[in-house]
């Protein structure tokens, strides 16, 4: 049984507590709450041309976003992968080459990065 269909099935079950930092506030998403935003999600995708099938690429942070991004993909039917949430920025991020090499394996109909990371991704898809 998928997420989705299980927090349509129960709408009063426990959701998640995501907690505060860097990334947002601390928030309590109940079932509902989180297929609201699975679904404004989904409409945001379709709008941009995804569809049933299509692949979508992120590089948020972990967080509502993130969340969001996920529930909205499988909301719409697509195919989701979740890479690091920096590029070249140190240690714990991803390197420009290798991220160009996934996404030429992956070929995502969209990429969802953070602002932040805005400018990498725009010079990244120009190339």
């Amino acid at each position: 049984m998928g997420i989705l269909k299980r927090l349509e099935e129960r709408p009063d079950a426990p959701g998640i507590r995501l907690e505060s930092g860097e990334h947002g506030p601390a928030e309590e998403l109940s079932p509902n709450r989180l297929l609201q935003l699975a679904g404004l999600a989904a409409d945001v995708f379709r709008e941009a041309g995804v569809g049933p099938g299509d692949r979508i690429v992120t590089v948020l942070p972990t967080g509502r976003a993130l969340l969001q991004t996920i529930l909205g993909t499988w909301y719409l039917g697509g195919v989701i992968s979740v890479l690091a949430p920096s590029i070249d920025r140190g240690r714990s991020s991803l390197p420009l080459d290798r991220l160009k090499a996934m996404l030429a394996t992956i070929t995502p109909k969209v990429i969802i990065g953070s602002p932040q990371e805005e400018e990498r991704l725009a010079a990244l898809l120009r190339l």
